[in-house]
C-alpha cells in the first residue's frame, strides 16, 4: 500500500505523510478489517503517531483512499481513515 504525502494542515509546516501497510486482499476505498491492517502511522514535522493502538483499541473498521487522490493531509485526516465506522 503506498503512502499519501500532502501539504500537512493544522498547526504543523511543509509536508505530511500517512504511511499503511495492509494485507494483499485490501482493496483501497473499501472498509477493511482485522486483520487487514498492519501498520498505519503518520508523520509531520511536528512528530510521528503511530495509529496501530488507536486503530485496535477503536473496534471499527478502516477507510484509506485510492493512492493519490488527497491533497492535503493532517493527523485529524489519518484519524478518520482509520474510524471510519463511527457515526
Amino acid at each position: 500500500m503506498p503512502d499519501w504525502t500532502g501539504t500537512c494542515l493544522t498547526g504543523c509546516v511543509g509536508q505530511a505523510t500517512f504511511h499503511a501497510v495492509t494485507a494483499d486482499a485490501y482493496v483501497p476505498g473499501t472498509v477493511g478489517l482485522l486483520p487487514d491492517l498492519l501498520e498505519a502511522r503518520y508523520t509531520d514535522n511536528r512528530f510521528t503517531r503511530d495509529f496501530m493502538p488507536l486503530w485496535l483499541g477503536n473496534g471499527f473498521g478502516f477507510n484509506f483512499p485510492v493512492a493519490g487522490s488527497q491533497g492535503d493531509i493532517s493527523e485529524e485526516t489519518a484519524q478518520l481513515w482509520i474510524r471510519p465506522a463511527v457515526s
